[in-house]
């Protein structure tokens, strides 16, 4: 009874949420991008409350389907929210970050519900760390060094509020927390969220935060805080290569941008076939 009670009343604010984002949106003409991150914050804050009534693996996973399918049907549906929709359909941008999010808290209330701290601690991470990301890279976001879009003023911006969110429960809850072993899931996670393209930094975020967390438990010290920047060191290692096989790739031959208002937009490689097939037909 309390999970049914539980769910239904986050349903109900849900729906809450996102038809008055979406009004504001019409209204006042806010953002897409804007009412996106209000919608990030306020279902990260929602789901703050999910161990209160999620009890059980096969209710975490129940309510995560149950999200899934509300907003697979936004997508398909937007204008069943009263504001006329086109707030969580991302197409524009090619994410899938709604999703991303709704599976990172599902893996969160499975690995981590009956460990406050670690629970808090992550879902913390994942909405406001993220948010900030994307707040102060598109306001003063200049330098790119991932090979995206992501910009080092916003991962700056995440690391730091990401420690915020960390250190705060410790405080709170008066929670023993490694300071080194802090720092690195703080180095990880900001790592995992500047190489992430189409919003799965919403998943990685709470599973490096709640992996890292509760890896004292398996590892002695300081061998965990060893482990976690070996990975951090090796993703790190991993955009280099990325990047300075592009840079190779890109010296040897002509960048071409696609352009959806340019319909010859066609690698040249793609088009020599047809060049050469119709190249008699044009002689005469």
């Amino acid at each position: 009874m309390r999970f049914a009670f539980g769910t239904a009343v986050a349903m109900i604010l849900f729906g809450v949420l996102l038809s008055g984002v979406a009004g504001w949106r019409r209204v006042r003409g806010l953002s897409l991008e804007a009412c996106r991150k209000i919608t990030h914050v306020g279902m990260g804050l929602a789901c703050l409350s999910f161990p209160l009534f999620v009890s059980t693996a096969w209710q975490a996973i129940s309510l995560a389907v149950l999200f899934t399918a509300v907003l697979a049907l936004l997508r398909l549906k937007p204008d069943l929210l009263w504001g006329g929709g086109e707030l969580l359909p991302a197409s524009r941008c090619e994410s899938e970050g709604e999703f991303y999010f709704v599976a990172g808290a599902a893996f969160a209330v499975l690995f981590a519900r009956e460990d406050r701290f670690v629970y808090l601690a992550s879902m913390l991470m994942l909405t406001f760390a993220d948010a900030a990301a994307a707040l102060v890279g598109q306001w003063t976001g200049r330098l790119r060094c991932w090979g995206n879009d992501k910009t080092m003023e916003g991962s700056l911006a995440f690391c730091l509020v990401a420690l915020l969110c960390l250190l705060g429960p410790c405080f709170v809850m008066e929670h023993g927390g490694d300071l080194g072993l802090i720092l690195a899931i703080c180095l990880l996670a900001t790592v995992s969220e500047g190489i992430s393209a189409r919003g799965s930094d919403n998943l990685w975020i709470p599973v490096v935060c709640v992996a890292g967390l509760q890896l004292p438990r398996w590892v002695p010290p300081p061998f965990e805080v060893v482990a976690v920047f070996a990975t951090t060191a090796a993703l790190l290692g991993c955009v280099v290569f990325r990047k300075s096989r592009a840079s190779g790739a890109g010296a040897g031959s002509r960048s071409l941008r696609c352009d959806a208002d340019r319909p010859e937009c066609v690698s040249p490689p793609a088009r020599r076939p047809l060049q050469a097939a119709t190249a008699p037909d044009e002689a005469r």
